[in-house]
C-alpha cells in the first residue's frame, strides 16, 4: 500500500489489533498491545464526538446567523467561524 492509498483508508482499532480499511476493499492489520488499541479506540471515540461538536456548533451559527442579519460584522465573523468548523469536521 503505497501513501496515497495509505490516506483513503478507515482505521479499526480491535483488542490486540490495529485494521486499516482500504475503502476499495482489502486490509492490514498490526498486531499490538491491548494498551495501544484501547488508546487508539479511544481517540476515535473522542474525533466522533469533536465532529458532533462542530456539527452542533455550526446548527448554532445558522441560528444566530439569522437573527443578526442587518449586522455586516457579525456576519462577516459568523462565516468565518462557519469555514473553520467546516474544516475541522473533516
Amino acid at each position: 500500500m503505497n501513501e496515497e492509498e495509505f490516506k483513503e483508508c478507515s482505521v479499526v482499532a480491535y483488542p490486540h489489533e490495529i485494521r486499516f480499511l482500504h475503502i476499495k476493499g482489502g486490509h492490514i492489520s498490526y498486531y499490538v498491545d491491548r494498551h495501544v488499541s484501547d488508546y487508539v479506540n479511544k481517540l476515535q471515540q473522542e474525533k466522533k464526538d469533536y465532529k458532533y461538536r462542530c456539527e452542533k456548533a455550526l446548527e448554532y451559527l445558522d441560528k444566530i446567523e439569522t437573527l443578526a442579519m442587518s449586522d455586516g460584522k457579525i456576519i462577516f465573523s459568523i462565516n468565518i467561524f462557519r469555514n473553520i468548523l467546516q474544516n475541522e469536521k473533516k
